[in-house]
């Protein structure tokens, strides 16, 4: 996964392994977290049901090995682009 940012100001680029982002444990933790502080937000989503989601997009990850998620450009030039 790749988080590219960049502005006037800075220019940030984050390589994140897809694995490690979306795994079973960070599944686990971020339904508990999610609980804790969202609230309401995540009462019909469960742990089981993250992971699932999570599995899908590893999935998708081996299938189309770059996949871009969020493409965002403000009209001062900044930008923001999340991929797979």
């Amino acid at each position: 996964m790749k988080v590219r940012i960049r502005s006037d100001e800075a220019n940030l680029n984050l390589w994140l392994p897809t694995g490690l982002v979306f795994s079973k444990p960070v599944a686990l933790l971020g339904g508990t977290v999610g609980k804790k502080y969202v609230g309401d937000a995540m009462k019909d989503l469960s742990a089981k049901d993250l992971d699932r989601l999570f599995a899908e997009i590893r999935r998708i990850k081996r299938i189309h090995r770059s996949w871009t998620l969020v493409e965002i450009e403000s009209a001062n030039g900044d930008s923001i682009h999340i991929t797979l």
